[in-house]
């Protein structure tokens, strides 16, 4: 088997010449402008926020705080790039000389069979997409939905599936050949960070597809998210006394860990509060429940999120939280009378 020394050639060649593969494209087309939008504002208790002591590392307070707060929002364009003879390899894109890391890797000389040719595709892929299954569902889907209108391969990295992964694309009509190793004459790669009118029409479509599933499950007006073992080792260590206050409450405990997509949707679809602790398992109910419903978040003080905030605005879905009690770096507990407390404020609104 073959060895390429592609990685190795292009990073010395780009500290020499220090030109960036995405720096120049043949062509730049504006998808969508750029819009603005009023958002509401976050739903908490009042010191809620007094009791976080760190932001996620991709955030931090100024960020968090001007997602959290309502009012006029900026949305950027979604801008479609197109690049002249790109090589994809391992989870980087090579030309001329240069590169560009999608998913950071260390290795210099790769063992590769042969090099798929293709004419033109749409990256689907990005380090976030790639990393976490939350964005692969709100970014990921969304860009592939985007190939398809536009009559493009969607080109995705070859990686280990997510768990639910093959019945979400069941359930949207999206399959995927994932690449390892492939030479493209043109590729085409979208800016969609906006959350502007093209990107909420293209997810729209795909909540319709995944709430038009036929239900396998009761369904419930109020549901509890279990976290599950397969996130990130960040523990609600009593997950079990909020479980069960919140099931004499009425609501229905859902583990999409032990559940296919097509269940977990039919749970969600009829939906009009979800509780669910920060993390992935937060876009299930992005994908599958209506305009009008609430997701509740459980907040680990440590690692404040609300990266779903902005993304539940645009697709008419409360948001609001509430911040647990710290129990060290990676463990916290939520306060069940503050939880309910919140909930009630919810319904009262």
């Amino acid at each position: 088997m073959p060895f390429s020394a592609l990685p190795l050639i292009s990073r010395v060649a780009s500290r020499v010449t220090r030109r960036r593969l995405l720096q120049r494209p043949e062509r730049t087309e504006v998808i969508c402008a750029a819009e603005r939008r009023i958002s509401p504002s976050s739903l908490c208790l009042p010191d809620d926020m007094d009791r976080v002591i760190a932001c996620t590392a991709e955030s931090g307070f100024d960020l968090e705080r001007e997602r959290l707060a309502g009012g006029m929002k900026e949305h950027g364009a979604t801008l479609l790039r197109t690049f002249r003879d790109v090589t994809i390899l391992d989870g980087s894109l090579y030309g001329a000389g240069t590169y560009h890391a999608v998913r950071p890797t260390r290795r210099r000389i790769i063992k590769v069979k042969d090099f798929a040719r293709l004419e033109s595709g749409l990256l689907c892929s990005n380090y976030v997409i790639d990393r976490y299954f939350g964005h692969w569902l709100t970014d990921g889907l969304p860009l592939e939905a985007l190939a398809r209108e536009r009559g493009l391969p969607g080109i995705t990295l070859e990686k280990a599936r997510w768990s639910h992964e093959q019945g979400y694309r069941t359930l949207v009509g999206l399959s995927d050949a994932p690449v390892f190793a492939a030479k493209l004459s043109r590729l085409s790669i979208a800016d969609d960070r906006g959350l502007n009118s093209n990107w909420r029409a293209r997810i729209h479509k795909l909540k319709e597809a995944v709430r038009g599933s036929d239900p396998t499950g009761q369904a419930s007006s109020r549901v509890f998210l279990l976290r599950g073992n397969a996130a990130n080792k960040r523990s609600l260590i009593n997950e079990e006394e909020v479980s069960n206050a919140l099931q004499a409450q009425g609501f229905i405990v859902l583990s999409p860990e032990r559940e296919d997509a097509s269940h977990i949707a039919g749970i969600l679809r009829n939906a009009s509060l979800v509780v669910s602790v920060e993390g992935s398992t937060q876009a299930h109910m992005v994908m599958a429940a209506a305009p009008g419903s609430t997701l509740l978040t459980i907040m680990p003080p440590r690692n404040f999120n609300s990266v779903f905030k902005p993304i539940c605005d645009a697709l008419g879905i409360a948001w609001a939280f509430t911040v647990a009690d710290d129990r060290g770096t990676e463990q916290f507990f939520q306060p069940v009378d503050r939880l309910l407390r919140l909930i009630d404020a919810i319904d009262r609104k």
